[in-house]
């Protein structure tokens, strides 16, 4: 009985293992994808925009997902049509957010 319960921990613990590498490669993919959106959308705008890749990797992931959900909830968009509109609300954010930051003449 007791080697029955330790089959069953050992079969627990490979499962939850490999959810957490899956989440984890999961996450992984979102930082990648969010830092390659952020980067479009900086080359999008006219002007240069000076922040750190830290920030192009915040707004990129921000716009992934808020246009992800736009594109794919909403608009009922395919793969190609979502990228764009996740690149479009990553280069809008960017566009609000340094406008608001610029100094008043």
């Amino acid at each position: 009985m007791e080697s029955a319960v330790v089959v069953v921990v050992v079969v627990l613990a490979i499962v939850v293992g490999l959810k957490l590498i899956g989440a984890m490669w999961g996450l992984a993919w979102t930082l990648l994808v969010g830092l390659g959106v952020g980067m479009l959308a900086r080359r999008l705008l006219p002007s240069a925009q000076p922040m750190s890749w830290l920030a192009t990797l915040g707004y990129g992931v921000a716009g992934s997902v808020g246009g992800g959900i736009i594109a794919h909830r909403v608009l009922h968009l395919g793969f190609l049509l979502s990228f764009v509109v996740e690149v479009a609300t990553a280069a809008l954010l960017i566009a609000v957010v340094q406008r608001k930051q610029l100094p008043k003449p």
